[in-house]
């Protein structure tokens, strides 16, 4: 995205090998988990 890519470019780049779109649903799922323990835990 800093290089001036669009959305569209990350999203065709990405999910053309399945490694790293396997990442980056962990990783989103990761941060969706962390963000719902936190607003939980009342901080």
């Amino acid at each position: 995205m800093g290089c001036g890519g669009t959305v569209d470019h990350l999203a065709d780049t990405v999910l053309n090998y399945p490694t790293l779109s396997e990442a980056y649903k962990v990783a989103a799922l990761d941060v969706t988990n962390t963000i719902r323990a936190v607003e939980s835990s009342g901080r």
